[in-house]
């Protein structure tokens, strides 16, 4: 029954990650954005476009939600090598998606923290405080310890996060 005395309010929010991955990608968000499509973002810190495309938004854009995209799976760490060698290849870079998967369980809560919070660190540093969090690859919803990770950065912090799946299975482990 319609209650005139019950305003209804449906939002809508259109994410747009890898803000900063490269400068087509920015370009991209940032004109989906001005174009009323895209309503926020999630940049990934630890590579080179990051803080330009941060940037760009704060002056362009500053309407535009932007996140942290939290990054284990592309580029190298913020932290030296030697306090994160549980998230590395022998490369010092980040395992892609499907070398770390099968590895989830081996990662040390504690180099994930120190590497995430660099992350969160490094956004915060470039004068702006981010909207949200959420993960490349979904990589931090797909085992429950790297989940509990998020929700205490998140709870540190004070942020969102964004859920790409199902509420009743977020956290669960989907690898054996």
């Amino acid at each position: 029954m319609y209650n005139p005395l019950v305003e209804e309010i449906h939002l809508l929010i259109v994410n747009a990650d890898d803000f900063g991955r490269t400068d087509g990608v920015t370009e991209g968000i940032l004109q989906a954005h001005l174009h009323g499509i895209v309503t926020s973002t999630t940049a990934m810190v630890n590579l080179p476009g990051a803080e330009r495309a941060v940037r760009r938004a704060t002056a362009e854009a500053p309407d535009l939600g932007v996140g942290v995209h939290l990054n284990l799976t592309a580029g190298r760490p913020l932290l030296p090598p030697d306090e994160v060698p549980s998230l590395l290849g022998p490369d010092g870079c980040f395992y892609p998606i499907h070398r770390l998967v099968p590895h989830l369980m081996d990662l040390s809560p504690d180099q994930v923290r120190a590497e995430l919070t660099a992350q969160i660190e490094r956004f915060r540093s470039w004068g702006r405080e981010p909207t949200h969090l959420d993960s490349h690859h979904h990589v931090l919803y797909l085992a429950p310890h790297l989940f509990r990770l998020l929700v205490e950065l998140a709870d540190r912090y004070h942020l969102p996060i964004r859920n790409p799946w199902p509420r009743e299975s977020v956290g669960r482990e989907v690898v054996a």
